[in-house]
């Protein structure tokens, strides 16, 4: 009998299955159907929660001083809201740290506006004094309870800075012999928030303005003064000079303070070991007693020193002043020893003498003691320049002044 193979071909809507007598081949699988993604959630669909919220208020500035000194009278504050769909009513109010009181309460409907600002009142008056935060409050649709946040810390300060001020020591003569040359000013300052800026102006006895200190930052150690000016003047010898310590803090409170300022006598050790009056010395014209008969520049200069001299012995009543008056040997004198010291003996030392009894006299107008002033002529032993310097001997026409130390 033959065998018979046969293959039987069915078709099942579409599906061919083909069955042989040989061994079947690996089934073909239906193909996969792709996945559909689902939308992905949005804020507006989720449960919202106040840990998804990031509403922010910023304060511009860290501090508020309303006093109506145009500076810091106000404070503003830049508004961040979030989920403004949702957002339905909003109040800011300014919460005093210390107290927990909450001033000045804005608020409204729908989304704040980007910035706000405070004028540091509450209702009429000014809020009290001290630490505050900006507190905003937003209710939300979806939320049992308000979100809340609140700004940086700032401060409400009118109060200006307390002062206290000294100056040692006094009085002080910068005279160059580092015997009290130099004056320390001291000063302290409380107040609630930080200094912004110190100055101490000096002015001297005509209301001038002679010099100023300052700084931007409070300073961490004394002030030392040597009593130079910017402009490399000397302060005058027994001088009173008005100085004005004035403090501002970042709100712009200003607090100044006053004190006097005395300047002793000033000196200069000559070699000999006397002190010599730091004052210009008086000039005259040839053999006159008179300085006020004089170019109109020395006369001004005259009169000047006199005045120093004046205003010394009449505030430091414990000191007594030598003068001493000089003379010029004249060109013909100088050759000659023996004519040179007859000439000094006989005319220069009495013009001399003449000179600085002339500046007593004027003393003693000045209403001076005269028992406190000593003269004396020297002629024309010690000149400044010598003799025959026709261009600059005129400067040996002169008096000094020394100061007389028991």
């Amino acid at each position: 009998m033959k065998k018979i193979s046969f293959c039987l071909i069915c078709i099942f809507t579409g599906l061919y299955i083909i069955q042989c007598g040989s061994t079947p081949e690996e089934p073909v699988s239906e193909a996969e159907q792709p996945l559909k993604p689902s939308p992905e959630p949005t804020a507006l669909t989720e449960k919202l929660t106040i840990s998804r919220i990031s509403t922010s208020i910023e304060v511009l500035s860290n501090v508020i001083s309303p006093n109506s000194d145009g500076i810091k009278d106000k404070i503003a504050f830049r508004i961040t809201p979030d989920i403004v769909e949702k957002l339905t009513k909003w109040k800011i109010g300014y919460k005093h740290i210390q107290s927990g009181i909450i001033y000045k309460e804005t608020s409204g409907e729908s989304a704040p506006p980007e910035s706000i600002g405070w004028d540091g009142f509450d209702d009429k008056e000014v809020a009290n004094e001290g630490s505050y935060v900006a507190v905003l409050t937003a209710e939300y649709t979806g939320l049992t309870k308000p979100f809340v946040t609140e700004s940086a810390p700032f401060m409400l300060d009118t109060t200006p800075p307390v002062l206290t001020y000294s100056m040692n020591p006094q009085p002080f003569s910068p005279d160059g012999d580092r015997v009290e040359d130099q004056v320390t000013l001291s000063f302290t300052a409380e107040d609630a928030s930080e200094i912004y800026k110190w100055q101490i102006d000096i002015y001297d006895e005509e209301g001038e303005l002679f010099h100023r200190l300052s700084g931007l930052v409070f300073p961490k150690e004394e002030i030392i003064w040597d009593g130079i000016s910017a402009s490399g003047y000397i302060v005058e010898m027994a001088s009173f000079y008005k100085t004005v310590l004035t403090v501002t803090d970042i709100g712009g409170n200003t607090s100044n303070l006053e004190k006097t300022l005395s300047v002793d006598v000033l000196l200069r050790k000559t070699k000999d070991g006397r002190f010599k009056i730091k004052t210009a010395d008086i000039i005259f014209e040839p053999y006159m007693l008179d300085f006020t008969k004089i170019g109109p520049k020395i006369i001004k200069s005259n009169k000047y020193s006199l005045s120093l001299l004046k205003r010394l012995l009449s505030r430091y009543k414990q000191y007594k002043i030598q003068i001493e008056g000089h003379a010029v040997m004249p060109q013909s004198k100088l050759a000659n020893k023996k004519t040179f010291d007859k000439e000094n003996k006989k005319v220069l030392i009495p013009l001399s003498k003449g000179r600085a009894e002339a500046v007593k006299k004027a003393l003693i107008e000045f209403g001076i003691d005269g028992d406190r002033i000593v003269t004396k002529g020297l002629g024309a032993e010690y000149p400044l320049v010598p003799h025959d310097d026709l261009k600059n001997r005129w400067m040996n026409r002169r008096v000094e002044f020394y100061l007389l130390k028991e």
